[in-house]
């Protein structure tokens, strides 16, 4: 697979700038680290983790989460991507979760303070995939928001 080369992007609800980036062009610095913790705990992010089986996300699964990042680009697995505000802190991320081309799972989360950015950031990991050679990505929304965004693509 190909690196990706960061692409900037506009909320479309916002007008905000923001900037999709191979995940792996991120370090894991502790301010990543507590952004990420952050977000993972949100009432809409957190149902994504049933491992966690109640007990809280931690800045450990955070780092944890970055190194699985960097072994999947490295090994050609799976491959994330993070939008950042043009600040660079982090508001979103984005996978697809094999290397299988003919058909891999995404999955997304977004901070909700960053709403609307998801769709617009989809669709450029989707222009990517496709260059990249897969033939069908698909999803399992857990709920009502990421169905609609599903819709939308």
């Amino acid at each position: 697979m190909q690196t990706f080369k960061s692409r900037n992007f506009q909320s479309p609800k916002t007008g905000g700038a923001y900037i999709l980036h191979q995940g792996n062009q991120l370090s894991s610095h502790p301010k990543h680290i507590q952004t990420v913790t952050s977000i993972c705990n949100q009432d809409d992010v957190y149902p994504l983790f049933k491992s966690l089986k109640g007990r809280p996300y931690t800045e450990e699964d955070a780092a944890q989460f970055f190194q699985w990042i960097d072994q999947g680009w490295k090994k050609q697995s799976h491959f994330v991507f993070l939008a950042t505000t043009s600040d660079g802190d982090i508001a979103a991320a984005l996978d697809i979760k094999s290397n299988s081309l003919d058909a891999a799972e995404i999955g997304y989360w977004c901070d909700q303070r960053h709403r609307g950015i998801t769709s617009a950031a989809v669709l450029i990991m989707m222009e990517w995939a496709k260059n990249q050679g897969y033939k069908t990505l698909f999803a399992k929304p857990i709920n009502a928001k990421s169905a609609a965004l599903l819709a939308r693509v």
